[in-house]
Protein backbone atom coordinates (compact mmCIF):
# COMPACT_ATOMS: atom_id res chain seq x y z
CA UNK A 1 0.00 0.00 0.00
CA UNK A 2 2.85 2.34 1.19
CA UNK A 3 4.10 1.99 -2.66
CA UNK A 4 1.37 1.98 -4.14
CA UNK A 5 0.75 5.78 -2.00
CA UNK A 6 4.36 6.30 -3.19
CA UNK A 7 3.92 6.28 -6.82
CA UNK A 8 0.55 7.64 -7.30
CA UNK A 9 0.58 10.43 -5.03
CA UNK A 10 -1.58 12.67 -7.87
CA UNK A 11 -5.06 10.45 -6.99
CA UNK A 12 -5.16 11.53 -3.63
CA UNK A 13 -4.56 15.22 -3.43
CA UNK A 14 -6.98 17.03 -1.28
CA UNK A 15 -7.95 19.79 -3.58
CA UNK A 16 -6.78 23.61 -4.00
CA UNK A 17 -9.19 25.47 -1.99
CA UNK A 18 -10.15 29.22 -1.18
CA UNK A 19 -11.47 31.29 1.02
CA UNK A 20 -13.76 34.01 -0.37
CA UNK A 21 -15.52 37.54 -0.02
CA UNK A 22 -18.25 39.03 -1.99
CA UNK A 23 -20.48 41.44 -2.40
CA UNK A 24 -24.15 40.23 -3.88
CA UNK A 25 -27.12 41.72 -6.56
CA UNK A 26 -29.84 40.22 -7.24
CA UNK A 27 -33.04 41.79 -9.56
CA UNK A 28 -35.59 40.53 -6.50
CA UNK A 29 -33.66 43.71 -4.31
CA UNK A 30 -34.22 45.88 -6.81
CA UNK A 31 -37.51 44.88 -7.66
CA UNK A 32 -38.27 45.41 -3.79
CA UNK A 33 -37.19 48.98 -3.95
CA UNK A 34 -40.01 50.15 -6.37
CA UNK A 35 -42.53 52.40 -5.50
CA UNK A 36 -45.86 51.88 -7.66
CA UNK A 37 -48.17 54.76 -8.17
CA UNK A 38 -51.13 55.00 -10.34
CA UNK A 39 -49.48 58.11 -12.01
CA UNK A 40 -46.27 56.16 -12.68
CA UNK A 41 -48.25 53.82 -14.11
CA UNK A 42 -50.58 55.61 -16.63
CA UNK A 43 -47.53 57.16 -17.78
CA UNK A 44 -45.51 54.30 -18.44
CA UNK A 45 -48.77 52.69 -20.12
CA UNK A 46 -48.92 55.54 -22.65
CA UNK A 47 -45.36 54.42 -23.32
CA UNK A 48 -46.11 51.05 -24.20
CA UNK A 49 -49.75 51.12 -24.81
CA UNK A 50 -49.01 48.95 -28.43
CA UNK A 51 -47.80 45.98 -26.44
CA UNK A 52 -51.72 45.97 -25.42
CA UNK A 53 -53.22 46.53 -28.37
CA UNK A 54 -55.22 43.14 -30.46
CA UNK A 55 -54.66 42.89 -34.25
CA UNK A 56 -57.88 43.09 -36.70
CA UNK A 57 -58.52 39.19 -37.39
CA UNK A 58 -60.25 37.80 -40.14
CA UNK A 59 -62.02 34.24 -40.91
CA UNK A 60 -61.80 33.06 -44.67
CA UNK A 61 -62.47 30.82 -47.17
CA UNK A 62 -60.77 30.12 -50.41
CA UNK A 63 -60.54 27.95 -53.19
CA UNK A 64 -56.85 26.73 -54.62
CA UNK A 65 -56.49 26.45 -58.76
CA UNK A 66 -53.07 25.15 -59.47
CA UNK A 67 -51.07 25.09 -62.40
CA UNK A 68 -49.80 22.08 -63.92
CA UNK A 69 -50.89 18.64 -64.36
CA UNK A 70 -52.16 18.97 -67.66
CA UNK A 71 -53.46 22.44 -66.44
CA UNK A 72 -51.71 25.69 -67.78
CA UNK A 73 -51.94 29.41 -66.23
CA UNK A 74 -54.87 30.37 -68.59
CA UNK A 75 -56.46 27.35 -68.18
CA UNK A 76 -56.29 27.56 -64.44
CA UNK A 77 -57.00 31.44 -64.53
CA UNK A 78 -60.60 30.53 -66.32
CA UNK A 79 -60.99 27.90 -63.99
CA UNK A 80 -61.30 30.05 -60.75
CA UNK A 81 -62.95 33.09 -62.64
CA UNK A 82 -65.58 29.97 -63.30
CA UNK A 83 -66.12 29.34 -59.72
CA UNK A 84 -65.91 33.08 -58.51
CA UNK A 85 -69.21 33.39 -60.73
CA UNK A 86 -70.72 30.33 -59.36
CA UNK A 87 -70.27 31.20 -56.06
CA UNK A 88 -71.36 34.93 -56.47
CA UNK A 89 -74.72 33.58 -58.05
CA UNK A 90 -74.97 31.42 -54.53
CA UNK A 91 -73.29 27.96 -54.60
CA UNK A 92 -72.21 26.93 -51.71
CA UNK A 93 -68.95 28.18 -51.12
CA UNK A 94 -67.98 25.09 -48.70
CA UNK A 95 -69.26 22.39 -51.06
CA UNK A 96 -67.31 24.52 -54.13
CA UNK A 97 -64.11 24.49 -52.15
CA UNK A 98 -64.93 20.54 -50.72
CA UNK A 99 -64.93 19.51 -54.80
CA UNK A 100 -62.61 21.44 -56.38
CA UNK A 101 -59.99 23.31 -54.14
CA UNK A 102 -56.20 22.04 -54.66
CA UNK A 103 -55.58 23.31 -50.72
CA UNK A 104 -54.98 19.82 -49.28
CA UNK A 105 -55.07 22.05 -45.45
CA UNK A 106 -57.99 23.28 -45.99
CA UNK A 107 -60.29 21.87 -48.69
CA UNK A 108 -61.52 18.77 -46.63
CA UNK A 109 -62.91 21.77 -44.51
CA UNK A 110 -64.17 23.53 -47.16
CA UNK A 111 -61.69 25.85 -47.53
CA UNK A 112 -62.02 26.90 -43.99
CA UNK A 113 -58.91 29.11 -42.85
CA UNK A 114 -59.69 29.73 -39.69
CA UNK A 115 -58.78 33.41 -37.58
CA UNK A 116 -55.83 34.99 -39.43
CA UNK A 117 -54.12 38.26 -38.89
CA UNK A 118 -51.67 40.42 -40.97
CA UNK A 119 -48.58 38.26 -41.57
CA UNK A 120 -49.83 34.93 -41.75
CA UNK A 121 -50.76 35.11 -46.24
CA UNK A 122 -48.58 36.26 -48.76
CA UNK A 123 -48.99 40.08 -50.19
CA UNK A 124 -51.52 39.31 -52.94
CA UNK A 125 -54.08 37.48 -50.82
CA UNK A 126 -53.54 38.90 -47.77
CA UNK A 127 -54.53 42.56 -48.81
CA UNK A 128 -57.61 40.78 -50.55
CA UNK A 129 -58.83 39.36 -47.89
CA UNK A 130 -58.21 42.41 -45.44
CA UNK A 131 -60.14 44.92 -48.06
CA UNK A 132 -63.03 42.99 -48.18
CA UNK A 133 -66.46 43.41 -46.41
CA UNK A 134 -68.31 40.07 -44.50
CA UNK A 135 -69.98 37.81 -46.63
CA UNK A 136 -67.79 38.99 -50.03
CA UNK A 137 -66.64 36.84 -52.26
CA UNK A 138 -63.26 38.30 -54.71
CA UNK A 139 -61.35 35.97 -57.34
CA UNK A 140 -59.36 35.09 -59.10
CA UNK A 141 -56.73 36.54 -56.55
CA UNK A 142 -53.54 35.62 -58.31
CA UNK A 143 -50.24 34.36 -56.02
CA UNK A 144 -47.03 31.88 -56.48
CA UNK A 145 -49.33 29.02 -55.28
CA UNK A 146 -52.06 29.55 -58.19
CA UNK A 147 -55.42 31.16 -58.54
CA UNK A 148 -57.74 31.71 -55.36
CA UNK A 149 -61.35 32.42 -54.76
CA UNK A 150 -61.88 33.84 -51.07
CA UNK A 151 -65.00 34.48 -49.14
CA UNK A 152 -64.84 36.50 -45.57
CA UNK A 153 -66.92 34.94 -42.96
CA UNK A 154 -66.17 37.15 -40.09
CA UNK A 155 -64.23 39.81 -38.91
CA UNK A 156 -62.83 41.02 -35.52
CA UNK A 157 -62.02 44.38 -34.74
CA UNK A 158 -58.35 45.29 -33.04
CA UNK A 159 -58.48 46.40 -29.99
CA UNK A 160 -56.38 48.26 -27.27
CA UNK A 161 -57.10 47.44 -23.82
CA UNK A 162 -58.07 50.70 -21.97
CA UNK A 163 -55.39 51.45 -18.51
CA UNK A 164 -58.17 49.57 -16.33
CA UNK A 165 -58.61 46.46 -18.28
CA UNK A 166 -54.85 46.03 -18.89
CA UNK A 167 -53.57 47.62 -15.51
CA UNK A 168 -52.40 43.97 -13.84
CA UNK A 169 -50.27 43.47 -16.81
CA UNK A 170 -48.72 47.11 -16.64
CA UNK A 171 -47.76 46.73 -13.33
CA UNK A 172 -45.87 43.36 -13.94
CA UNK A 173 -44.15 45.39 -17.24
CA UNK A 174 -43.48 48.05 -15.16
CA UNK A 175 -42.02 46.67 -12.42
CA UNK A 176 -39.83 44.11 -14.18
CA UNK A 177 -38.58 46.87 -16.94
CA UNK A 178 -37.66 49.08 -13.63
CA UNK A 179 -36.04 46.19 -11.94
CA UNK A 180 -33.94 45.69 -15.26
CA UNK A 181 -32.90 49.01 -14.98
CA UNK A 182 -32.07 49.61 -11.23
CA UNK A 183 -30.13 46.28 -11.48
CA UNK A 184 -28.11 47.22 -14.37
CA UNK A 185 -27.48 50.77 -12.83
CA UNK A 186 -26.54 49.31 -9.16
CA UNK A 187 -24.24 46.48 -10.99
CA UNK A 188 -21.93 49.36 -12.84
CA UNK A 189 -21.50 51.22 -9.36
CA UNK A 190 -20.66 48.01 -7.70
CA UNK A 191 -18.35 47.07 -10.72
CA UNK A 192 -17.17 50.71 -10.72
CA UNK A 193 -16.61 51.21 -6.80
CA UNK A 194 -14.48 47.56 -6.32
CA UNK A 195 -12.47 48.27 -9.13
CA UNK A 196 -11.87 52.16 -7.40
CA UNK A 197 -11.26 49.94 -4.02
CA UNK A 198 -8.62 47.31 -5.95
CA UNK A 199 -7.61 45.15 -2.95
CA UNK A 200 -10.75 44.93 -0.37
CA UNK A 201 -14.24 45.11 -0.08
CA UNK A 202 -15.32 46.89 3.15
CA UNK A 203 -15.55 50.12 1.91
CA UNK A 204 -17.80 49.13 -1.15
CA UNK A 205 -19.91 46.93 1.68
CA UNK A 206 -20.31 50.11 3.11
CA UNK A 207 -20.87 52.83 0.21
CA UNK A 208 -23.51 50.72 -0.79
CA UNK A 209 -25.29 49.69 2.07
CA UNK A 210 -24.76 45.49 1.16
CA UNK A 211 -23.89 42.52 3.32
CA UNK A 212 -20.28 41.33 2.78
CA UNK A 213 -20.52 37.65 2.70
CA UNK A 214 -17.94 34.52 2.49
CA UNK A 215 -17.41 31.22 1.71
CA UNK A 216 -14.81 28.75 2.98
CA UNK A 217 -13.06 25.88 0.80
CA UNK A 218 -14.29 27.03 -2.57
CA UNK A 219 -12.34 24.66 -5.14
CA UNK A 220 -12.19 24.55 -8.95
CA UNK A 221 -15.45 22.47 -8.74
CA UNK A 222 -17.23 25.04 -7.20
CA UNK A 223 -19.10 25.53 -3.72
CA UNK A 224 -21.47 27.12 -1.67
CA UNK A 225 -24.53 28.48 -2.60
CA UNK A 226 -23.00 28.87 -6.29
CA UNK A 227 -22.64 25.41 -7.25
CA UNK A 228 -19.84 24.64 -9.67
CA UNK A 229 -21.53 28.03 -11.64
CA UNK A 230 -18.61 28.66 -14.38
CA UNK A 231 -18.04 32.28 -13.83
CA UNK A 232 -18.05 31.95 -9.96
CA UNK A 233 -14.85 29.25 -10.78
CA UNK A 234 -12.96 31.23 -13.58
CA UNK A 235 -13.35 34.68 -11.57
CA UNK A 236 -11.96 33.17 -8.19
CA UNK A 237 -9.04 31.15 -9.85
CA UNK A 238 -8.03 33.96 -12.16
CA UNK A 239 -4.64 35.56 -12.24
CA UNK A 240 -5.39 38.96 -10.78
CA UNK A 241 -7.69 37.43 -8.00
CA UNK A 242 -6.17 34.72 -6.74
CA UNK A 243 -2.25 35.82 -7.21
CA UNK A 244 -2.61 39.72 -7.08
CA UNK A 245 -5.90 39.31 -4.18
CA UNK A 246 -7.60 42.00 -6.99
CA UNK A 247 -11.32 42.44 -6.73
CA UNK A 248 -13.18 40.81 -9.04
CA UNK A 249 -14.73 42.26 -12.31
CA UNK A 250 -18.67 41.84 -12.01
CA UNK A 251 -19.64 38.43 -12.39
CA UNK A 252 -22.85 37.22 -13.86
CA UNK A 253 -24.27 34.66 -12.09
CA UNK A 254 -27.55 33.53 -14.66
CA UNK A 255 -29.53 36.71 -15.60
CA UNK A 256 -30.74 37.74 -11.91
CA UNK A 257 -27.50 37.76 -10.09
CA UNK A 258 -24.55 39.80 -10.33
CA UNK A 259 -21.39 39.92 -7.69
CA UNK A 260 -17.47 40.76 -7.45
CA UNK A 261 -15.40 38.70 -5.00
CA UNK A 262 -11.92 38.42 -3.61
CA UNK A 263 -9.76 35.87 -2.44
CA UNK A 264 -9.13 35.82 1.43
CA UNK A 265 -6.99 32.61 1.36
CA UNK A 266 -5.74 30.17 -0.80
CA UNK A 267 -4.73 26.74 0.10
CA UNK A 268 -2.60 24.91 -2.49
CA UNK A 269 -3.43 21.34 -3.33
CA UNK A 270 -1.52 18.49 -0.55
CA UNK A 271 -1.64 14.89 -0.61
CA UNK A 272 -4.24 13.24 1.50
CA UNK A 273 -2.31 11.48 4.27
CA UNK A 274 -1.96 7.72 3.61
CA UNK A 275 -4.29 6.68 6.63
CA UNK A 276 -7.31 8.83 5.33
CA UNK A 277 -7.12 6.77 1.95
CA UNK A 278 -6.13 3.54 3.20
CA UNK A 279 -9.40 1.46 2.65
CA UNK A 280 -9.26 3.38 -1.07
CA UNK A 281 -6.00 1.84 -2.12
CA UNK A 282 -6.27 -1.65 -0.45
CA UNK A 283 -10.08 -1.72 -3.11
CA UNK A 284 -7.90 -0.50 -5.61
CA UNK A 285 -5.33 -3.35 -5.29
CA UNK A 286 -7.64 -5.95 -4.40
CA UNK A 287 -9.10 -5.15 -7.77
CA UNK A 288 -6.23 -4.70 -10.13
CA UNK A 289 -4.95 -7.89 -8.15
CA UNK A 290 -8.51 -10.15 -9.09
CA UNK A 291 -8.15 -8.47 -13.09
CA UNK A 292 -4.83 -10.03 -12.85
CA UNK A 293 -5.99 -13.30 -11.66
CA UNK A 294 -8.47 -12.87 -14.13
CA UNK A 295 -6.63 -11.84 -17.21
CA UNK A 296 -4.05 -15.27 -15.69
CA UNK A 297 -7.12 -17.90 -16.08
CA UNK A 298 -7.42 -16.54 -19.44
CA UNK A 299 -4.13 -17.03 -20.40
CA UNK A 300 -4.15 -20.52 -19.08
CA UNK A 301 -7.09 -21.06 -21.16
CA UNK A 302 -5.75 -19.90 -24.08
CA UNK A 303 -2.86 -21.51 -24.18
CA UNK A 304 -4.76 -25.05 -23.79
CA UNK A 305 -7.36 -24.18 -26.51
CA UNK A 306 -4.32 -22.67 -29.19
CA UNK A 307 -2.68 -26.16 -28.31
CA UNK A 308 -5.68 -27.77 -29.79
CA UNK A 309 -7.76 -29.43 -26.78
CA UNK A 310 -11.76 -29.24 -26.72
CA UNK A 311 -13.53 -25.91 -26.06
CA UNK A 312 -15.67 -28.13 -23.96
CA UNK A 313 -13.24 -29.83 -22.03
CA UNK A 314 -10.87 -26.91 -21.25
CA UNK A 315 -14.55 -25.02 -19.93
CA UNK A 316 -15.23 -28.36 -17.97
CA UNK A 317 -11.64 -28.67 -16.49
CA UNK A 318 -12.05 -24.61 -15.23
CA UNK A 319 -15.47 -25.45 -14.28
CA UNK A 320 -16.58 -21.98 -16.41
CA UNK A 321 -20.31 -22.35 -18.30
CA UNK A 322 -19.57 -20.93 -21.44
CA UNK A 323 -21.78 -18.85 -23.39
CA UNK A 324 -23.69 -20.48 -26.53
CA UNK A 325 -22.54 -19.97 -29.80
CA UNK A 326 -24.36 -17.68 -31.89
CA UNK A 327 -24.23 -15.29 -34.40
CA UNK A 328 -23.31 -11.68 -33.73
CA UNK A 329 -23.09 -8.07 -35.58
CA UNK A 330 -21.23 -5.13 -34.98
CA UNK A 331 -23.80 -3.49 -33.02
CA UNK A 332 -24.35 -6.85 -31.02
CA UNK A 333 -25.95 -5.43 -27.68
CA UNK A 334 -25.87 -8.64 -25.33
CA UNK A 335 -22.35 -9.61 -25.86
CA UNK A 336 -19.89 -6.84 -23.26
CA UNK A 337 -18.58 -4.70 -26.23
CA UNK A 338 -14.73 -5.40 -25.29
CA UNK A 339 -15.85 -8.82 -27.07
CA UNK A 340 -17.84 -7.31 -29.94
CA UNK A 341 -14.67 -5.12 -31.03
CA UNK A 342 -12.05 -8.14 -30.52
CA UNK A 343 -13.83 -10.55 -32.31
CA UNK A 344 -14.51 -8.28 -35.22
CA UNK A 345 -10.96 -7.50 -36.24
CA UNK A 346 -9.98 -11.25 -36.23
CA UNK A 347 -8.47 -12.07 -39.84
CA UNK A 348 -10.89 -14.37 -41.63
CA UNK A 349 -8.28 -16.31 -43.23
CA UNK A 350 -8.27 -17.36 -39.26
CA UNK A 351 -11.30 -18.67 -38.48
CA UNK A 352 -13.59 -21.43 -39.71
CA UNK A 353 -15.12 -24.25 -38.06
CA UNK A 354 -12.46 -26.79 -38.35
CA UNK A 355 -9.62 -24.67 -36.66
CA UNK A 356 -11.65 -21.40 -34.54
CA UNK A 357 -9.85 -18.20 -33.73
CA UNK A 358 -9.24 -18.08 -30.55
CA UNK A 359 -8.98 -14.55 -28.88
CA UNK A 360 -8.98 -13.31 -25.14
CA UNK A 361 -9.88 -9.76 -23.92
CA UNK A 362 -10.26 -8.02 -20.66
CA UNK A 363 -14.18 -6.68 -20.35
CA UNK A 364 -14.52 -2.83 -19.48
CA UNK A 365 -15.89 -4.06 -16.00
CA UNK A 366 -12.22 -6.08 -15.75
CA UNK A 367 -13.45 -9.63 -16.42
CA UNK A 368 -11.66 -11.59 -18.30
CA UNK A 369 -13.21 -12.83 -21.79
CA UNK A 370 -11.80 -15.78 -23.57
CA UNK A 371 -14.02 -16.00 -26.92
CA UNK A 372 -14.15 -18.71 -30.16
CA UNK A 373 -14.91 -17.56 -33.64
CA UNK A 374 -15.80 -19.84 -36.08
CA UNK A 375 -17.83 -18.26 -38.97
CA UNK A 376 -18.19 -15.55 -40.21
CA UNK A 377 -21.31 -14.38 -42.37
CA UNK A 378 -21.32 -11.09 -44.38
CA UNK A 379 -24.06 -9.18 -44.36
CA UNK A 380 -26.43 -9.12 -47.67
CA UNK A 381 -27.45 -5.28 -48.66
CA UNK A 382 -30.09 -6.26 -50.48
CA UNK A 383 -31.75 -7.84 -47.31
CA UNK A 384 -31.78 -4.64 -45.47
CA UNK A 385 -35.12 -3.40 -45.28
CA UNK A 386 -35.43 0.28 -46.87
CA UNK A 387 -36.02 1.92 -43.57
CA UNK A 388 -32.81 0.72 -41.30
CA UNK A 389 -30.78 1.53 -44.38
CA UNK A 390 -32.35 4.68 -44.39
CA UNK A 391 -31.13 5.19 -40.78
CA UNK A 392 -27.63 3.64 -41.07
CA UNK A 393 -26.89 5.84 -44.07
CA UNK A 394 -28.21 9.10 -41.69
CA UNK A 395 -26.37 7.86 -38.65
CA UNK A 396 -22.87 7.42 -41.03
CA UNK A 397 -23.54 10.61 -42.05
CA UNK A 398 -24.04 12.31 -38.54
CA UNK A 399 -20.63 10.69 -37.90
CA UNK A 400 -18.59 11.73 -40.55
CA UNK A 401 -20.28 15.25 -40.32
CA UNK A 402 -19.14 15.72 -36.71
CA UNK A 403 -15.78 13.93 -37.07
CA UNK A 404 -14.93 16.42 -40.06
CA UNK A 405 -16.45 19.25 -37.90
CA UNK A 406 -14.08 18.27 -34.56
CA UNK A 407 -11.00 17.69 -37.13
CA UNK A 408 -11.43 21.77 -38.27
CA UNK A 409 -12.28 22.76 -35.12
CA UNK A 410 -8.94 21.40 -33.67
CA UNK A 411 -7.49 22.66 -36.63
CA UNK A 412 -8.37 25.83 -36.43
CA UNK A 413 -7.76 25.83 -32.52
CA UNK A 414 -3.96 24.64 -33.55
CA UNK A 415 -3.39 27.10 -36.15
CA UNK A 416 -5.35 30.58 -34.78
CA UNK A 417 -5.30 32.49 -31.84
CA UNK A 418 -8.87 32.14 -30.14
CA UNK A 419 -9.98 34.81 -27.23
CA UNK A 420 -13.45 34.16 -26.21
CA UNK A 421 -15.63 36.95 -25.52
CA UNK A 422 -17.58 36.81 -22.54
CA UNK A 423 -20.33 39.47 -23.17
CA UNK A 424 -21.74 37.81 -26.35
CA UNK A 425 -22.87 35.02 -23.88
CA UNK A 426 -24.35 37.99 -21.39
Amino acid sequence: MQKWYDENRDQYLLPETVDLQYLELTREQAESTIKVTEEGLKEFYDQVKDRFTSQERRHGRHILITVGDGVDDAAAAKKAEELTAKAKGGADFAQLAKDNSKDPGSAPQGGDLGWAQRGMFVGPFEDALFAMSVGEIRGPVKTDFGYHVLKLEEVEAGHVKTFEEARAEVEADYRKERAQNIFYDESQKLADQSFAALTELDSVAKALNLPLKTIAGFTREGGGEFGGDPNMIEAAFSEDVLERRQNSSLVAIGEDKALVLRVTAHKPAEPRPLASVSAQIREQLKTQRMREAAAAQGAFAMARLQKGEQWSAVASAMKLNPVGKRFMTRQDGVAPPAIVRSAFVAPNNEISEAKPYFGGVTTDDGNYAVYAVTQVRNADPAKEPPAEKTARKRRAETQRGSEEFAAYVGEAERTTDIEKNEKIFE
